[in-house]
């Protein structure tokens, strides 16, 4: 692991729109994340809307209540385990459409 993130009141937050912006979030576990106190920082990681998010080789779990919340136009995920639901279900509805267009 190159990262191990346990604790975090805010688990990783980006807020706000960023265009043109490519995140690529690799090699990390991410534990207990989030803030009881506080409801709306619940996650381990928060990413809004950003171009592009490339999230691979990770863990995520056991955060307050979501382990993610992905608002990226284009979401790439690959070689992960997270043990809680990823939220936003316009996010999950696009990256499930892609998925099923790269299949075909």
């Amino acid at each position: 692991m190159l990262a191990n993130l346990t604790g975090m009141k805010w688990g990783i937050l980006q807020g706000g729109t960023i265009p043109n912006c490519k995140t690529t979030v690799e090699y990390c576990e991410f534990l207990n994340g989030g803030s009881s106190a506080n409801p709306g920082y619940q996650h381990n990681i928060y990413i809004n809307h950003i171009d592009t998010l490339i999230f691979r080789y990770n863990f995520s779990y056991n955060s307050i209540a979501k382990d993610m919340s992905l608002r990226a136009e284009r979401i790439i995920i690959l070689f992960c385990i997270t043990l809680l639901p990823i939220t936003n279900l316009s996010t999950a509805e696009r990256l499930t459409s892609r998925m099923e267009e790269q299949l075909y």
